[in-house]
């Protein structure tokens, strides 16, 4: 369907805000969707039904909550889109410019921290990077602790590694499904 391509996030904010640990409010859930042109026709209540749906698919257990209050937001065209091989022309963190420092998951990051593409994740290291840089540069506050990636877990590896291989493999002479 049209989620096919879509790809999304899912946020507990009751787990991220201390504001709404301690409430009387079930589960304040915010989903992002990326790669949305096909819903961009869509109603609010159909995107949220949509939304809804890729959730339960992640967690059955939502299948009977109950929305309270939902909102839709829509920005068109609002993601960077990267292209295979793209990584060694993004910009680095350290610019020429003094006291410059460049944040976000465009960004090249030395050394690498976690995910190589586009996300929030990195994103936000890469932003206490760049901080850690302010900090270094300007020798004033104290600099983010930024923890190690944990490791892939074996079966991850595993096909992390056979995906690999199978690039490597000349291309079918038939058409493939996906």
């Amino acid at each position: 369907g049209v989620m096919r391509d879509v790809g999304a996030t899912f946020f507990n904010l009751n787990d991220l805000h201390d504001d709404l640990k301690m409430t009387n409010i079930t589960s304040v859930i915010e989903v992002d969707l990326y790669h949305t042109a096909a819903l961009m026709p869509m109603s609010d209540d159909e995107i949220t039904s949509l939304a809804l749906g890729a959730l339960t698919n992640a967690e059955p257990s939502i299948a009977s909550a109950r929305i309270s209050e939902s909102l839709v937001l829509r920005a068109p065209q609002c993601a960077t889109i990267f292209s295979p091989g793209s990584y060694r022309n993004r910009p680095e963190q350290r610019t020429p410019i003094p006291n410059l420092f460049l944040a976000g998951d465009f960004v090249r990051e030395s050394p690498m921290h976690g995910a190589d593409g586009l996300s929030q994740e990195r994103a936000l290291m890469t932003g206490l990077k760049a901080a850690n840089l302010v900090v270094q540069a300007l020798r004033v506050g104290s600099t983010a602790q930024i923890l190690d990636v944990e490791h892939d877990e074996p079966h991850i590896d595993a096909g992390k590694r056979l995906n690999r291989l199978l690039k490597q493999l000349p291309p079918p002479p038939f058409p493939l499904p996906f």
